[in-house]
């Protein structure tokens, strides 16, 4: 029995192939493990929402390869009119467009907030209502109050929506990371698979036997008589039926190490099928080609006003706020929740940020500001309290989850002034921006 243990050439060659044949098979969900060096850097997924009717809320991945259903986060969600907030680990790959099924049933499903984010808390990407299109069995997407809700089809039953990265979101050292889970998984199992076949190997190696009768056994690999006399020799009859005895075993911690060392191929060889899902996204992710972000920043603010008019953001380059230096947007003609943006100048600094919030009397809530580049992604989160009255503002009141500010009686042109560490922020960012190619 100990000869099956003899490395050879043969015996080598023939477990590379079986090993190579199995590792093409196809691994549809794959061995993982997952110690992080540095789990900062591993992205969350983070949706507050409540729903209408009972039914199961699905998100699907696309990171490269389509939509399947082993890159899916689903959860039971029941009727509730208070939102709660659930929170998913993601996948260390490229995200390239995630899809939202909101029901699988006719209804509503109202989401207050939906992001991802690092454990450490940085904001990767802040979700709006407009990043998402009503793609099929929706009867749209609309605002509220507080966010916005997909609202499905009476005869829905596998209602979808569609929101898209550009370029594809990639997590900061995910090479690294998976390269780490690949080898550590790999370690692992090997090391596992190898103990067993030792186990296997010694208990062959200094085996104990006995014939049925309990008369003879083995020693030093040499059939002896159990009994306390040496009987006469057997005759040839009896002889024939006494087991054949056993090879001897080599001795010598040489003979012993050549045979673990090639049982430890044997275990590096299967461990490797049993990890080759893991090794193939691993080399299929390190491939993916990362698009660069158009240069360019955003100023975005998540409000709602009483009153819809026109708002109007300054900076000041040195030359005083001028309506040169200046962009004008118009508010949707609904007061619910929505998001207003304006281009940040391509500069290296700026002395001052001004924001006209209403070009009338009003009231406005300000559930975030935050300066995202042209693919969306967050940059940097401001503070609430970043905004300061300075003319015709009756009152700035900070909350938790709200700035509320209210004009004076009959304001004509009110007007708020980020504070000098929100400034200095944005120049930080500035400085590091890459400049727009010039137009030609």
């Amino acid at each position: 029995m100990l000869d099956a243990f003899r490395p050879t050439w043969r015996r080598t060659a023939a477990a590379a192939v079986v090993a190579g044949a199995a590792f093409l098979l196809p691994q549809e969900a794959p061995l993982a493990y997952y110690p992080l060096n540095h789990p900062s850097d591993v992205y969350y997924l983070e949706i507050t929402c409540a729903a209408s009717v009972e039914s199961e809320t699905r998100i699907y991945f696309d990171t490269g390869s389509s939509f399947n259903e082993l890159e899916c986060i689903r959860w039971p969600i029941a009727p509730s009119s208070q939102p709660y907030t659930y929170t998913f680990p993601l996948w260390d790959a490229p995200l390239c467009t995630i899809r939202v099924e909101p029901l699988r049933r006719a209804g509503e499903l109202l989401v207050t907030n939906m992001r991802i984010y690092t454990r450490s808390g940085r904001e990767i990407k802040r979700f709006v209502r407009d990043d998402f299109d009503a793609t099929h069995e929706l009867a749209g997407i609309f605002p509220t109050p507080d966010g916005w809700k997909f609202v499905t089809t009476p005869t829905a039953t596998h209602p979808f929506s569609h929101c898209g990265f550009f370029p594809p979101i990639i997590p900061a050292g995910m090479n690294v990371r998976n390269l780490q889970r690949c080898l550590l998984s790999w370690s692992y199992l090997a090391l596992m698979l190898w103990i067993l076949l030792l186990a296997v190997y010694f208990a062959a190696r200094w085996p104990a036997a006995e014939d049925k009768d309990g008369e003879w056994k083995m020693e030093n690999g040499r059939w002896r008589s159990a009994a306390p006399h040496p009987p006469s020799l057997p005759t040839p009859s009896v002889a024939s039926r006494l087991p054949s005895p056993l090879p001897r075993p080599k001795a010598g911690w040489r003979c012993i190490v050549r045979d673990a060392l090639f049982l430890a191929l044997l275990a590096l060889l299967f461990s490797t099928v049993g990890n080759r899902g893991l090794i193939k996204d691993f080399i299929h992710h390190a491939r993916f080609l990362v698009q660069p972000v158009e240069p360019g920043l955003r100023l975005e603010f998540d409000l709602k006003v009483d009153r819809p008019t026109t708002a109007q953001l300054f900076w000041d380059t040195g030359h005083g706020f001028n309506e040169a230096e200046s962009q004008r947007r118009e508010y949707e003609s609904q007061p619910d929740r929505q998001t207003l943006r304006f281009d940040l100048p391509p500069l290296r600094s700026i002395k001052a940020l001004r924001f006209d919030p209403l070009s009338a009397e009003g009231r406005l809530d300000i559930r975030g500001i935050r300066i995202v580049d042209h693919g969306r992604r967050t940059r940097l989160v401001l503070p609430l309290g970043c905004l300061q009255a300075d003319h015709q503002i009756a009152s700035v009141a900070v909350g938790e989850t709200a700035t509320v500010i209210t004009t004076t009686p009959g304001a004509g042109d009110p007007i708020l002034q980020f504070t000098p560490a929100a400034s200095a922020a944005i120049n930080r960012l500035l400085q590091v921006e890459p400049l727009p190619a010039p137009r030609r």
